[in-house]
Parts: C-alpha cells; structure tokens; sequence
C-alpha cells in the first residue's frame, strides 16, 4: 500500500531505521527541490512574459498564501484517512501536472490566482508533512545538527537550482525547462512512496492556530517570519528582474541566495545544539529587521542587492532554532495537528503582507517590516 493508516504512532523507531528513513527524506527533498526551484523562481516572470499584469502577479502570490491556510485546515482530516505520507506522495503527483499546466499557459490562459491556490496547497501541506516527519526522524539532544543535514541537501539544489534554470531558459527554451523539472519531481514522488512513518491524529480540522497555550507566543513569531517571507522567498527575485530583464541574472541571484542560505543553514544547525536558542533567533530577527529599514531608506541605492542577501540569510538562519524550540515542545504531543497550526500562522502572514503590495511601493513595505519584524525580540524571550 502506498500509504499507511494514520490511526497509530510508531513511538519506538530503531536508531538504524531512523536514520534510513532519513536518508531518504534527505534525497526526496533534494530532488522535489531541485525541481522545483528550477521553474519556481521564473514562473511569475513567465507569467508576466505572457501578459500577466504584475497586480495579478500579486494575487497569485496572495492565492498561493491563502491554498497554503486551506492545506492547514484539512490537513488532519487527509492525514488521519491516508497517513502522514500522502501530501508528499500527492506533491509528487500533482505538481508534475501543475508544472505541464505551466508551461501551457500562453495557449490555455487559465486564472493564475486558481493555479497560484492549487500550488500553494500542494506545496504548503508538503511542508506540513515534512515537519511533522523531520519531529519523528530527529533526536532533541541533536536536532539542530540533523536538520542541517536535511535541508543542507535541500539548499545544495536551491543553490544549483536558479542557475541551471536560467542556463535552461537562455539556450533552450522554457518548455525544456518545465520537462526537466517534471523529470525531477516525479522521481522525489517516487522516493517517498519507501519512506515508513505512522502518526496518530486527535483531531479532525484545524480553524485557527491556538493562542492561548504555551505554543502561543511561537505561533506569533512564525507569523511574523511568514509576514516577510514573501518578499525574502518571491518578491527579491522580481525586484531583480524590474532592474536586469535576465533570468540567466535572475538565476545568478538565486543561486547566491541559495549559498547563503545553506550556509545560515549549516552554521544555526551547529551552533542551536550548543549555545542559548532564543538568544541566537533574538540577534537573527534584530538584523533582518535592520535589512529591511536600512532597505527602505536606500532601496534605490548601488547596495540594495547587498541588503536584500542580508535579509535572505537572517531570514532563513532563524528557521532551525526556531524549528529547534518548536520540535522539542511538541515531540511527546499531537504533533500533525500543531505543525499545521503553525503552518497556518506562517501562511496567513504572508497573504496578509502581501495585500501591502497592492497599495504600497516596495521603501514604504520595507520600512513597514522592519519595525514589524522588530517587534519578534518580546516573544523570543519568552519561549
């Protein structure tokens, strides 16, 4: 069967099963990203090459957020039915579809918002799952280490990703783009049909992330993260293409991005085991939210793109000690159902912000998140 029942937790994983299991989830995530990011990034410049206004291109992304809240809504009910395994076997499926969908966009001219919500549900309740697997596959004496090495992978083809896209695109074709990345997401698909995990599930849907627990002031905070994550993850990247016109430089970009983030990776994954969590997320979010004001003031300055690289790694640096923190408290818990709360958090924040881009130009958003972003240094100590 390609998916286990949802109705029982595995409490006792041998340490060599874990660690095959691992592996495993290690090389289905580098493979799914390579993948992915190999079109993800220049999807909305593909839309826009094809007549997409650059307001529609925002209600994408405001639709992508929004699919991302609805996969936290059902997740458990799909989850308790066919198992903590199947938004990753579905990813599999489906976005290989989505990305054919894709490339046939100047002949179908379907409503990019629909397709914008469809994907952030598939990719977002993907996330739901790898969460609640990494809680399972990671051992709190050494979770910060082992998450390093898990997504390092992921990174390592975030980083190779943008640049073989662009090259791709350069002297090929878009089209030759979207089949290898089918190629490679199909195959993760593939890989995680052997991955082993059962989780028990108490509850049937998730309506809102629960604030009035101890988890509380960590669900504030992941919403604050996903309230920037649009403009780190997305919008840097389209910022890069208004100045340049070139998605082989726009691949560049994100193939520095990408080192950057393997790097915060690598170092918060080592140092959260060691030294005081709260203290590193507190000096991570104090510098992003001082990327972004000093990214508002000179936004049009010769250093913009040395700011927006400062923000993307004190973005992604918080994200293992956050993991960290939020991973140990909810281990011995109903874990699938508070890691799609927390996803739900994350989500919302983002479609939220994003409605400021339909309103605002891009120094007043930033001067706006830096203050914003700040305000995460009342809730880190408190954790």
């Amino acid at each position: 069967m390609f998916f286990s029942s949802g109705k029982f937790i595995n409490t006792h994983i041998s340490l060599p099963k874990m660690h095959k299991q691992r592996n495993l989830q290690t090389l289905m995530l580098a493979l799914m990203t390579l993948g992915s990011s190999m079109y993800g990034m220049f999807l909305p410049i593909f839309f826009l090459n094809n007549g997409v206004s650059f307001t529609r291109i925002i209600y994408y992304f405001i639709a992508l957020c929004l699919g991302g809240a609805f996969s936290s809504i059902v997740s458990n009910f799909f989850t308790h039915k066919y198992g903590i395994k199947f938004f990753i076997v579905l990813r599999g499926i489906v976005e290989p579809v989505l990305v054919l969908i894709a490339r046939f966009y100047p002949i179908l001219k379907y409503p990019v918002e629909l397709y914008g919500f469809v994907f952030g549900f598939v990719a977002f309740a993907y996330w739901i799952s790898m969460d609640a697997i990494t809680v399972k596959f990671t051992d709190n004496k050494a979770r910060g280490s082992q998450q390093s090495f898990i997504y390092g992978a992921m990174w390592l083809s975030v980083i190779i990703a943008p640049f073989i896209g662009g090259l791709i695109i350069k002297n090929f074709s878009y089209p030759v783009l979207f089949f290898s990345s089918l190629v490679l997401i199909l195959s993760g698909g593939i890989i995680s049909l052997f991955m082993d995990m059962d989780m028990k599930i108490n509850k049937k849907f998730n309506f809102f992330p629960k604030l009035n627990s101890k988890l509380s002031k960590h669900m504030v905070l992941v919403f604050i993260r996903g309230f920037g994550f649009p403009y780190i993850g997305w919008l840097f990247t389209l910022i890069v293409y208004e100045f340049v016109k070139d998605e082989f430089i726009v691949g560049t970009f994100g193939l520095i991005l990408g080192i950057l983030s393997l790097i915060a990776t690598f170092v918060s994954g080592k140092l959260v085991d060691k030294v005081n969590r709260k203290w590193l997320m507190s000096i991570m979010f104090f510098g992003m939210s001082l990327s972004f004001v000093i990214l508002g003031l000179g936004f049009n300055s010769s250093i913009l793109y040395v700011l927006m690289c400062l923000a993307h790694f004190f973005h992604q640096f918080i994200s293992v000690p956050l993991n960290t923190i939020f991973f140990n408290e909810i281990e011995k818990l109903d874990i699938v159902t508070l890691v799609s709360e927390r996803m739900m958090a994350f989500s919302l924040g983002g479609a939220i912000s994003l409605f400021f881009m339909l309103i605002l130009d891009y120094k007043t958003i930033f001067l706006i998140l830096g203050p914003l972003t700040l305000t995460a240094l009342f809730y880190t100590k408190e954790l």
